[in-house]
């Protein structure tokens, strides 16, 4: 059931035009989703923060205070800087350290929550995100993001659900649940539909990076829990990180000098080959 004010407006049900007509979008719909399912408005916006605290509490009560900080640490971390390929960098279940280090399981959990919280906040409540100073801007500005995608890959406006899934799934700092929220709005899914495409997307793109972890761990000669092959392996993984990344920014910029060239007076496309 869609949690969505009722009657929906014109702008609601259909994906925005403009950053403007997004904002103004998402503006109305945090006016009057408080209104229209109080119930609802705080669910969404507060029970993340409980279970996050429940969780945390949990891990103090279970394997310390100690690694309750770590793990705080590992979400800064994994945040800002490694993404979904924290669960990469996790130890084994099996290791003797554990109880100061996630286990690959530990950490596929943990990147899956924070990209359903996020989700969940950007979803039913970007109208209050885009708000906030410095932040709001920042978040608005991956509207430029979704819909360079699109372009790209423009079978994704017939298989909605499934394309947004795949753009949350894909490991680039330009995806994930964030820019995720946003592209689900101009897809025109719905805020309900929207946001389960998102988990589906993190779910799938986290097991695959658990699946890779496994058998990176079983690979001949690798020890895993190697303190050299730790810094290795994250140095490979940062390095990867910011390969994708200046890949794609060089591919959205071309695509942009082009849009603001307008009709007519483009220079040669960008493909989805083009380096």
């Amino acid at each position: 059931m869609d949690v969505s004010p009722k009657p929906p407006t014109n702008a609601e049900a259909s994906a925005p035009s403009a950053e403007g007509g997004f904002l103004a979008d998402e503006s109305r719909f945090a006016d009057t989703f408080r209104t229209d399912a109080p119930l609802a408005w705080w669910v969404t916006l507060v029970g993340p923060f409980v279970m996050s605290a429940l969780m945390l509490a949990y891990a103090a009560m279970d394997r310390g205070v100690e690694f309750m900080v770590k793990l705080l640490g590992n979400v800064a971390f994994t945040f800002f800087v490694l993404g979904r390929f924290a669960i990469l960098a996790a130890g084994d279940a099996s290791a003797a350290d554990t109880a100061l280090r996630l286990t690959r399981f530990e950490a596929f959990v943990m990147v899956t929550w924070m990209d359903m919280f996020v989700a969940c906040m950007l979803i039913f409540h970007g109208g209050l995100m885009f708000r906030i100073p410095k932040l709001g801007p920042r978040l608005a500005a991956l509207r430029e993001d979704a819909e360079f995608v699109l372009h790209e890959h423009p079978w994704m406006r017939r298989f909605t659900f499934i394309g947004l899934s795949v753009f949350v799934a894909f490991p680039i700092a330009a995806t994930g649940s964030v820019a995720g929220s946003i592209f689900a709005r101009l897809l025109g899914l719905t805020r309900v539909s929207g946001f389960l495409a998102i988990c589906a997307g993190s779910v799938l793109g986290n097991a695959l990076m658990f699946v890779g972890n496994k058998a990176l761990s079983k690979t001949p000669f690798f020890d895993p829990e190697s303190p050299l092959n730790l810094v290795l392996g994250l140095g490979l993984i940062l390095g990867v990180v910011v390969l994708l990344n200046i890949r794609y920014q060089r591919m959205k910029r071309r695509w942009a000098e082009g849009t603001r060239r307008g009709p007519g007076r483009d220079g040669p496309s960008v493909s989805k080959n083009a380096a």
